[in-house]
């Protein structure tokens, strides 16, 4: 599902990526990123694709939710309920990564964690949505989710969903939502997948 995920500075496209958004100063760390964290995101505004820093997580707009953070939206949603539809349409996102991890129950209180990669030396796009919040200060503060879909059959052995994946050259397609049903509803491409940890899980 997608609760972690890496950017490598080492990655020359990461690498430019976090120069843009560090310009001034020092926004976006690299390393694992969590939700809650502040994370770089590629977006578009007046026909050109900005590096924004943003906050990986939506607050529910439901009063009894609204401190359940969204991280992730099931694509089959994405379309047919209105407080996800209409930022999806507005406000698409691109998260670069190096690689996303996942988990897998093996047995009892035993969960391994597992890395997927396109390859050491390009990274994978994360699609996705944005929200801008008003903060009590007045401020405007954007916070994004990532998109998850039914997985592909070389990630089914370790999770049933993943990240819905872009290529590099498919980046503006998906800001200018000009391919969205396709980019919704097609299969994710392979990723190499390797175990990275093995730990007891929560009792």
């Amino acid at each position: 599902m997608c609760e972690k995920y890496n950017i490598d500075k080492n990655m020359p496209a990461i690498h430019s990526v976090l120069k843009i958004i560090n310009k001034r100063e020092d926004f976006v760390q690299p390393g694992d990123k969590q939700p809650r964290q502040t994370v770089p995101a590629l977006t578009m505004q007046r026909k050109k694709i900005l590096c924004l820093p943003m906050i990986w997580g939506l607050n529910s707009d439901r009063q009894v939710e609204y401190d359940k953070l969204i991280y992730n939206v099931c694509q089959e949603h994405v379309l047919y309920e209105r407080f996800y539809r209409r930022e999806l349409l507005e406000h698409p996102v691109v998260l670069p990564a190096s690689s996303f991890y996942e988990s897998k129950v093996v047995k009892k209180d035993v969960v391994n964690q597992y890395k997927c990669y396109k390859s050491k030396k390009a990274p994978i796009y994360l699609a996705g949505f944005y929200k801008e919040y008003r903060e009590k200060d007045g401020s405007v503060v954007k916070r994004a989710a990532v998109l998850t879909t039914l997985a592909n059959k070389y990630m089914l052995p370790y999770q049933c969903r993943m990240p819905i994946l872009l290529n590099q050259h498919e980046i503006l397609a998906w800001l200018n939502g000009s391919c969205l049903e396709y980019f919704l509803h097609r299969v994710p491409y392979h990723v190499k997948i390797e175990q990275v940890s093995c730990r007891a899980g929560e009792s």
